[in-house]
């Protein structure tokens, strides 16, 4: 199947002990995840226990069609689901830290630091009343002992390093006045910021055009030519048709389930 991997190897992801010894201490591992909402109807569910773990440098695809709790997932283990109608279980440990067990006060103190997230549609992600330059310096200077020059030099090779022309001129405009690719490079950018340990990108080329999505999956890597300590996306979820080389494992999910079926798939040459 060439540079497609090897799909079909019927192997369990419902549990996170069923791991290969010789990968390494997980950086994330995830059991037995359960998230439902509460809607005027009664409970719905949209994850329905599900584990898997990453390690260090590793590159996991979490596949599955639309409404398969991809993204539920992502916010989960990020903890921005809405605390008064969604119901999470389970346990998420980050470097052996559960972060089911955090307050959002303390949460606060990882997200964008520790873990950070490429959301799927950059002008949600991003603040329509801020500057480029202001939305990626808030998030250095909020985890990071850095000066407001410090922080803007920063900022400008972050936007160089993922692309964007003109990086200086790009520190002062607004979102809307940036193409989507450029706009979701932007959001890139923001979450390498502070080189997390890491890094969940959720279907960060839905909206771009197709001529953009081949060079949108790169730009991690050319990131960390630039600042070797930055992760690769650790996690990635994505509808099936996902580019290949973006991952290195993947998991299927249906309904919210996780299914039998696992793919290992060569990594980037």
């Amino acid at each position: 199947m060439g540079d497609r991997g090897v799909l079909g190897d019927r192997a369990p992801t419902t549990g996170a002990a069923a791991r290969n010894p010789n990968r390494g201490p997980n950086l994330l591992e995830v059991s037995n995840l359960n998230v439902k909402f509460r809607t005027p109807f009664g409970e719905v569910t949209a994850v329905r226990h599900l584990s898997f773990s990453v390690v260090a440098g590793e590159t996991v695809g979490i596949v599955g069609e639309s409404g398969s709790g991809k993204s539920v997932t992502g916010l989960a283990l990020m903890g921005l689901l809405p605390v008064h109608s969604a119901k999470v279980s389970g346990q998420v440990l980050l470097s052996g830290d559960d972060l089911l067990l955090r307050k959002q006060s303390e949460l606060e103190k990882v997200r964008g630091n520790q873990i950070s997230m490429i959301f799927q549609e950059p002008m949600t992600a991003l603040d329509p009343v801020f500057t480029i330059g202001q939305q990626i310096g808030e998030t250095l200077r909020a985890h990071r002992d850095v000066s407001r020059k410090e922080a803007k030099e920063r900022s400008i090779d972050l936007l160089d390093a993922v692309g964007i022309p003109l990086a200086k001129q790009r520190m002062g405009e607004y979102p809307h006045q940036l193409s989507g690719g450029m706009r979701q490079r932007v959001v890139i950018a923001i979450a390498l910021a502070c080189e997390p340990k890491l890094l969940i990108a959720d279907e960060p080329t839905t909206a771009l055009d197709v001529t953009i999505q081949a060079e949108a999956w790169p730009v991690t890597s050319c990131s960390r030519a630039r600042w070797p300590a930055t992760p690769p996306p650790a996690t990635a979820t994505g509808p099936p048709e996902t580019p290949p080389r973006a991952r290195t494992r993947a998991s299927v999910t249906t309904s919210g389930s996780p299914s039998p079926w696992t793919a290992t798939v060569p990594g980037p040459p």
